[in-house]
């Protein structure tokens, strides 16, 4: 796996608020890492339509999006899980034939103050 910094990028005041452990600038937020409904799956390369339906239903799940140009696709539980729910279910969705792997669907926020604006929505 590869790792990217974004380091470089960012402009000195948001360099200075990811170092600082000041609760004002920090950018350490209650936010959730994860959803706690959904997962993203790798696919087999040619597995159907079909046979990821069949995969959602076996595992009670509902599916959101297939991305069919990746092999991939995202599923949903009907409840919030928890994080260890949430491990639990990739664990046994990576044994079933079809999937190469599965992983929790991560939330990025862009920050504020680096993106001033970036978050809102557009007007006419």
């Amino acid at each position: 796996a590869a790792t990217i910094s974004t380091a470089s990028c960012r402009t000195p005041a948001v360099q200075k608020a990811a170092a600082s452990p000041d609760s004002e600038t920090s950018l350490t937020r209650d936010f959730p890492e994860h959803s706690d409904k959904t997962v993203i799956v790798s696919l087999k390369s040619g597995t159907s339509e079909d046979e990821v339906k069949s995969l959602a239903e076996r595992h009670n799940l509902s599916v959101v999006y297939i991305y069919r140009n990746l092999s991939m696709c995202t599923l949903a539980s009907k409840k919030s899980l928890t994080t260890a729910e949430l491990q639990s279910l990739i664990n046994t969705l990576e044994q079933e034939e079809i999937v190469v792997s599965a992983e929790m669907d991560r939330i990025i926020r862009l920050d504020d103050r680096e993106w001033k604006g970036f978050n809102q929505p557009l007007t006419e």
